[in-house]
């Protein structure tokens, strides 16, 4: 049969340690279960103790395990990490800022367009230069930031 990757949540690791009833030697096999799709706790297994390890680690988290069918048992293979998701925003997967609320917005407007008239007047055209500057920045911030509707200008 083929090995296929599964991404599971680990719920126990055990290491069984016996004495084989076909040999009579002792054993050492590591054991994972997990949830499956279908509810039913799900098993899979490996001789010695070379999995263990990483598979404890994994204990309680997502990770991929490599798995191989053999009649009714099923065989690990390997154990790895699951790549961590990144946070997902709520709804499309984006996160989309919050939009200020106009106040907010014509503050910050202002704000910005004294603070770039201030800077294209240099202090040498004086302060009716920059108000007036400051008028036409701010005026026109509002409309490209949508915080001002046509229907709220009075000409």
């Amino acid at each position: 049969m083929s090995q296929e990757d599964k991404t599971v949540l680990i719920d126990n690791v055990k290491l069984d340690e016996g004495i084989s009833q076909k040999t009579g030697k002792p054993y050492k096999r590591t054991v994972v279960s997990w949830n499956g799709e279908d509810g039913s706790t799900k098993f899979a297994s490996a001789f010695g103790d070379s999995l263990f390890t990483q598979a404890k680690a994994l204990e309680g988290d997502k990770a991929i395990i490599t798995v191989e069918p053999r009649g009714q048992f099923t065989d690990l293979v390997a154990v790895r990490p699951a790549p961590k998701e990144p946070a997902e925003k709520l709804g499309t997967g984006e996160y989309v800022s919050a939009r200020k609320p106009p106040i907010e917005a014509r503050r910050i407007y202002a704000s910005t367009a004294w603070n770039c008239a201030a800077r294209m007047a240099q202090a040498d055209l004086g302060y009716d230069a920059a108000k007036n500057l400051a008028d036409k920045i701010f005026h026109d911030l509002l409309v490209k930031g949508k915080a001002i509707e046509d229907e709220d200008i009075p000409f």
